[in-house]
C-alpha cells in the first residue's frame, strides 16, 4: 500500500503500512490498526484502491522541549596512561633588559678605631744640600722727618729741636742725615747742635756749621759727635738775621731700643738763635 499525508477526521495521518491481514498506521506519535479506525475512514481506505496524494498541509507548531532527562552515573575513571617521552628543550629566550639599581643603603656604623702601631725607629739623617745662591738684597728703607714751625733756644743748655727723632730698635744697621736752617739775633752769638742716642755697638757722627766766617776754606765749624748729646759750637755768625745751613750725619747700630733725637743750643745765652720750618732730616734702615 503507498503512503500518504493528510487529514483524516482531524487527525494527522503521517504514514501507513500493511503487513499481511493487518493494516498499521502511524498518527502522531502513536500507532492504530485499521479496525480502530472510524467506519467511514476505514471504508474509504478499503476501496479498490488510494487515489493521489494530497498537496501537503502545513506544517503544525513544533512542540515544546521536554524535560531534560536525569544525568547518568559517571562511569569509571580509565587508568593513567604511560607518561610520555619528554619534548626536546626549547631555545632560550632573549636576556631581558637590566632592572634599575636600588638604592644605596645606609652607611654602617664606624667601627672602632685600632691602637697605635709602635713607632719605627728614625732613618739617618740625609746629606746636607749644597747652600743655594744669595739672593738680592732687599729694599733700603728709608723714614723722613721735618720741623713744621719755628723754634727758638736761648739757653746754652741743649733741647730737643721738635718733630727731628726716629725711633730705633737694636742689632738694625742705621744711617742718618739732619739738615738745619738757622740763624742768630747777634752776629756775635752762634749755635750748638747734637744728637741723643741709646746705647750703641757702634756709633760715630759729625757736624758742619756753615755761616760762622766769610766764603772760604774757614767758613764753617767742623766737629766730630763721639756720644750721645755731644755738642758742636759754631762760635759766631757773618751776619744777624741771615739764614745759613747746618748738617749732622752719622751712622748708628743700637745694643739697646731707643730713640734718636736732634737737639739744639744757644752759643753764649745771651741773645736768640732760631732753628726755622722746613728743617729735616732722612734716616736709612739697612
Amino acid at each position: 500500500m503507498t503512503k500518504r499525508s493528510g487529514i483524516a477526521g482531524g487527525i494527522a495521518i503521517l504514514g501507513l503500512g500493511l503487513l499481511g491481514s493487518v493494516t498499521i498506521f502511524e498518527i502522531g506519535d502513536g500507532t492504530v490498526t485499521l479496525a480502530k479506525l472510524a467506519p467511514e475512514v476505514r471504508s474509504e481506505l478499503e476501496l479498490g484502491g488510494i487515489g493521489p496524494t494530497g498537496a501537503s498541509g502545513p506544517a503544525g507548531p513544533t512542540g515544546a522541549i521536554g524535560p531534560t532527562g536525569p544525568q547518568g552515573a559517571i562511569g569509571h575513571t580509565g587508568s593513567t596512561g604511560a607518561q610520555g617521552i619528554q619534548g626536546s628543550a626549547g631555545a632560550v629566550g632573549p636576556t631581558g633588559p637590566q632592572g634599575t639599581a636600588g638604592s644605596q643603603g645606609a652607611q654602617g656604623p664606624i667601627g672602632q678605631t685600632g691602637p697605635t702601631g709602635a713607632q719605627g725607629s728614625q732613618g739617618p739623617t740625609g746629606s746636607q744640600g749644597a747652600q743655594g745662591p744669595t739672593g738680592p738684597a732687599g729694599p733700603v728703607s728709608v723714614s723722613t722727618v721735618k720741623l713744621t714751625g719755628n723754634q727758638t733756644f736761648n739757653s746754652t743748655t741743649p733741647a730737643d729741636v721738635t718733630g727731628l727723632s726716629w725711633s730705633v730698635v737694636s742689632g738694625s744697621y742705621y744711617e742718618f742725615e739732619l739738615v738745619f736752617i738757622w740763624s742768630t739775633a747777634a752776629s756775635g752769638t752762634g749755635i750748638g747742635l747734637s744728637i741723643t742716642i741709646p746705647a750703641a755697638t757702634q756709633f760715630a757722627a759729625d757736624c758742619r756749621i756753615s755761616g760762622v766766617a766769610a766764603d772760604g776754606g774757614g767758613s764753617e765749624t767742623q766737629g766730630a759727635i763721639t756720644s750721645s748729646d755731644d755738642a758742636v759750637i759754631g762760635a759766631q755768625a757773618i751776619a744777624a738775621d741771615t739764614k745759613y745751613t747746618a748738617r749732622i750725619t752719622g751712622i748708628i747700630v743700637p745694643s739697646a731700643d731707643g730713640t734718636l733725637q736732634a737737639r739744639a743750643r744757644n752759643e753764649t745765652g745771651t741773645t736768640v738763635v732760631t732753628v726755622y720750618q722746613g728743617s729735616c732730616g732722612r734716616l736709612w734702615t739697612n
